[in-house]
């Protein structure tokens, strides 16, 4: 999506993957010709830099909606379960720990990602490093359609290594390995 504009068979008929931030759309987008990147800068999918000569930086946003036919027997209760792992964003660069933090404020950073003191501890030790952001945005809801709420949801996050930083934009997280945190 570039706004409300669906560029799904735009990106299709050029090859480019979907997932923005993928290493595959990275190769398909250095791959197209000058055509090409003209048709996709001025549907407003990329950015190509104040020359104009990159290659280009994506400007879409992948949204994806899951759709299945439900059977259900009148006069039977049924039990619904779903189970799936979420799609994950991310950049390949990240500017916590580094002086000015991309323009934003340490406050602004710590509002907007819900970072906590050992948190931005973490992210000034690792500066030197190369960093990366990775996020998921999950909305706890039913999609208002279907009659009552949902009783019981459990995220589990793992951030794969003790040297990786986390935080949460939520309330009731626990600790339940040294890598994965929980809300229930």
């Amino acid at each position: 999506m570039v706004g409300e504009r669906d560029i799904t068979e735009t990106l299709e008929a050029y090859g480019v993957p979907l997932n923005p931030y993928g290493e595959a759309t990275q190769l398909a987008l250095e791959q197209l010709g000058e055509a090409a990147l003209a048709v996709l800068t001025s549907a407003g999918a990329i950015d190509r830099g104040p020359d104009g000569d990159d290659w280009g930086w994506p400007q879409w946003t992948l949204k994806t909606t899951y759709c299945w036919p439900q059977y259900f027997p009148p006069g039977e209760e049924i039990e619904i379960r779903h189970i799936y792992v979420p799609a994950v964003g991310g950049i390949s660069s990240s500017m916590f720990g580094a002086e000015g933090d991309g323009g934003r404020s340490s406050g602004e950073n710590r509002d907007l990602y819900c970072v906590d003191d050992a948190f931005e501890a973490g992210a000034r030790r690792a500066r030197g490093l190369h960093y990366t952001e990775t996020w998921l945005d999950y909305v706890l809801t039913t999609g208002a359609n279907w009659a009552g709420p949902i009783r019981e949801f459990r995220l589990v996050v793992d951030k794969g290594s003790q040297e990786n930083l986390v935080s949460f934009c939520g309330t009731g997280v626990r600790r339940i390995s040294p890598t994965q945190f929980e809300v229930r």
